[in-house]
């Protein structure tokens, strides 16, 4: 089976321009399963968020239970946002992948901070887990969203764009996507 497999991938690339073609189209694919990826592991956090709050509720913690109730909103919409993202913009990838240029490792560099921010999630609900400061954790919680929410949108100028330089300095957005 797998020296059918190779006589195919050799066929293929004996047909001109299928190469690059297959290649952009598996950039392509892979952008989409990263980002599903990364949204499914923001979706796992936001139940394991629900379940802090149930404890909350049950203490009678109202001002924390709010608190968490907008992490909670703005972490769904970060992983929708991610999940819903346009499908890979076909001429950032040939662009990037022909000249070599910085836009991909800028792409790749913010596709690695979003997903340690599912870790840097993760081990703030651990913590709330303990029932320590949670009002204070709830806090760095909103705090690290809207830094979250803030990289997606660095990213998605970069594809937009191919700029590297200007996409930390782009307006800054609240969560929901409006102007701040």
């Amino acid at each position: 089976m797998e020296e059918l497999q190779q006589r195919i991938e050799e066929l293929m690339k004996k047909i001109p321009g299928y190469a690059g073609y297959a290649e952009r189209e598996n950039r392509r694919a892979a952008d989409k399963e990263l980002r599903e990826a990364v949204a499914a592991a923001f979706q796992s956090q936001v139940d394991r968020l629900n379940r802090v709050q149930e404890r909350l509720l049950t203490r009678g913690d109202f001002a924390t239970l709010e608190l968490l109730d907008k992490a909670r909103t703005r972490l769904s919409h970060l992983a929708e946002r991610l999940r819903t993202a346009s499908y890979g913009y076909t001429g950032f990838f040939e662009r990037a992948r022909r000249l070599d240029l910085p836009e991909l490792d800028r792409l790749y560099i913010l596709d690695l901070e979003l997903a340690n921010g599912v870790e840097r999630i993760g081990d703030l609900l651990a913590q709330m887990g303990l029932g320590e400061r949670v009002g204070e954790l709830a806090q760095r919680m909103l705090d690290e969203l809207d830094r979250l929410h803030r990289v997606f949108e660095q990213r998605r100028h970069v594809i937009d764009t191919f700029d590297t330089e200007d996409a930390g300095r782009q307006e800054k957005t609240d969560p929901s996507g409006e102007e701040a």
